[in-house]
């Protein structure tokens, strides 16, 4: 039997990838003192988050739906962590075998968790990344559990976090070695537009010549009612009536394409639903000039929309002195409005302190309060985005400008952008061996000077920085590299690759940087000139 493309053998009726039975132990026994335990774990962490919307996960159900899919009792479920998108629990089957489940908030819904199985699919088959096994997934957000769902292997070894700041020189030049040979064979795989991974043919070139022509109101992506355009039948096998049964994807031999992006920018910070599919362009886009126009128009619309009241403000990053001139600081409605110089700000209160209202109940009421009577400065404020964001699209385009061109149509990349501590695992003896890299939610393609950067662990060290630039350009002269690289019309040795990523990581140093204005979590007054700096300083970012 295979199980995502690797042989399995079954134990106690379950299926295990490791090609291997374990020793055989004691069936594990339901423990309702140690459920209510981490129940109360949980409920903990949900209250440490003050702003993050309820989001209960049904136990019982959660461990109904594992027992169906894996075709084994459960036998204990341990909340691990909660996160924007995610709440992840441990679910250790009565046989001792262990899976996670991650239950998906309504954030991006369904195509978050679709876009996230195929780049998971892909990295494996297609780019021999190390990534965890998907056994079954759910995409709707209207399941019996409540949320969509993932359930994965676990990722095997433990979190380099916990060795990091002790490995020795040498251990560490290793470990960086190892990383590059991943990253840079990735880098060498070519997309055709910026966006995120799916399953099958592109669907707005996939329809024959018999096809009805597409109205425009009609969307193959929208997420209600569910499309037959993302329908999974064709990639997953269904269930069959056995204890080993698993819906899970079963061949590398899968079509691929790219869809709207699964970005934070472009969903979060209320920028609505897709019930609401045509309110942003998410993409997919063919050209970097037409993903920064829409940049442009995103945070255009977003204030427009907040404005108007159609959709909520979001929540202040800037530090207040950075903000120049905003409805949110320093404007009153009437003379004596304290309103902004309160602890709603700072949150410094305790749930158990605080007896008003709700956090964003009052803080929304102040904002639509000051708005009413400030019209004049509602225009004001459309103005402020619309000038600030042309300005940065500008220098976003002289900057590309200087990048050598290449004939033919513009290609892309897939962005390594979690590359963290917590997300990179290695073996626990060999702290330089990589086991798996996890976290793949709302990784997208993008233009190359992107997509070519240190590990984000990494950058926060000029020295380490510096010193993995080193390993790619000692890995570009070392013959014996075994490096798999993409079949492509283009003849790319590995030397080749890795000088390409050399030069986009340097040549678009100062792109990154700028790019930050979109990539920010929403618009906010002061935000462009506190990332390019005053107009008078702008000839800096071109020499």
């Amino acid at each position: 039997m295979y199980l995502d493309g690797h042989p399995t053998t079954q134990l106690n009726g379950h299926t295990h990838t490791n090609g291997t039975a374990p020793i055989t132990q004691p069936q594990l026994v339901w423990s309702w003192p140690i459920e209510h335990e981490d129940r109360q774990r949980e409920r903990n962490a949900d209250a440490a988050s003050h702003n993050a919307r309820p989001f209960e996960v049904d136990r019982k159900i959660l461990k109904d739906v594992v027992r169906e899919k894996m075709g084994v009792d459960v036998g204990r479920i341990t909340f691990m962590s909660a996160g924007t998108f995610h709440k992840a629990f441990l679910v250790t089957l009565v046989d001792h075998f262990s899976v996670v489940a991650r239950v998906a908030r309504r954030f991006m819904p369904r195509l978050k968790t679709e876009s996230e199985v195929a780049t998971i699919h892909y990295l494996r088959h297609k780019a021999n990344v190390p990534v965890c096994t998907i056994y079954h997934h759910d995409s709707n957000p209207y399941n019996r559990l409540g949320g969509e769902f993932i359930l994965m292997s676990r990722a095997p070894g433990i979190p380099l976090s916990k060795v990091y700041h002790e490995l020795a020189y040498d251990d560490l030049v290793k470990l960086m070695k190892h990383l590059a040979l991943i990253i840079l064979p990735l880098f060498a795989h070519r997309f055709k537009a910026i966006g995120s991974l799916y399953f099958g043919p592109d669907p707005l070139f996939a329809l024959g010549s018999g096809a009805p022509t597409p109205k425009a109101t009609q969307d193959c992506y929208s997420a209600f009612p569910f499309s037959p355009t993302l329908d999974f039948s064709g990639f997953f096998g269904r269930a069959q009536k056995s204890s080993s049964s698993l819906s899970t994807i079963r061949s590398s031999s899968r079509e691929y394409h790219v869809g709207p992006i699964i970005s934070w920018p472009f969903f979060g910070s209320n920028r609505g639903e897709l019930t609401h599919p045509t309110e942003l362009n998410r993409g997919p886009w063919m050209t970097t000039e037409s993903y920064l126009q829409s940049c442009v128009d995103r945070e255009i619309e977003g204030v427009v929309r907040e404005m108007e009241g159609k959709s909520a403000p979001h929540r202040l990053h800037l530090d207040p002195v950075e903000i120049r001139s905003s409805r949110h600081h320093h404007v009153r409605a009437v003379p004596g409005d304290e309103s902004d110089e309160s602890d709603e700000w700072n949150l410094s209160e305790s749930e158990e302190e605080w007896e008003g209202p709700g956090d964003h109940t009052y803080r929304d009421y102040r904002r639509n309060q000051r708005s009413t009577f400030l019209v004049a400065h509602i225009a004001k404020r459309e103005e402020n985005v619309k000038k600030e964001m042309g300005r940065w699209m500008q220098i976003m385009e002289r900057l590309i400008g200087l990048l050598d061109k290449k004939d033919g149509p513009e290609e892309f990349g897939l962005d390594c952008h979690d590359l963290s501590l917590e997300n990179i695992f290695v073996d626990e003896h060999d702290h330089t061996s990589i086991t798996c890299i996890i976290d793949w939610e709302s990784t997208t393609t993008r233009p190359l000077w992107a997509c070519a950067h240190v590990p984000a662990f990494l950058q926060s060290s000029p020295i380490l920085t510096k010193l993995f630039r080193d390993i790619v350009a000692q890995l570009a002269t070392d013959p014996t590299i075994p490096a798999q690289l993409p079949k492509t019309g283009r003849s790319n040795d590995f030397a080749t690759v890795c000088h390409e990523w050399l030069y986009y990581e340097a040549a678009g140093t100062r792109l990154r940087s700028a790019h930050r204005c979109a990539e920010w979590d929403g618009w906010e007054e002061g935000l462009v000139e506190s990332i390019l700096g005053g107009e008078e300083f702008e000839g800096e970012w071109f020499k």
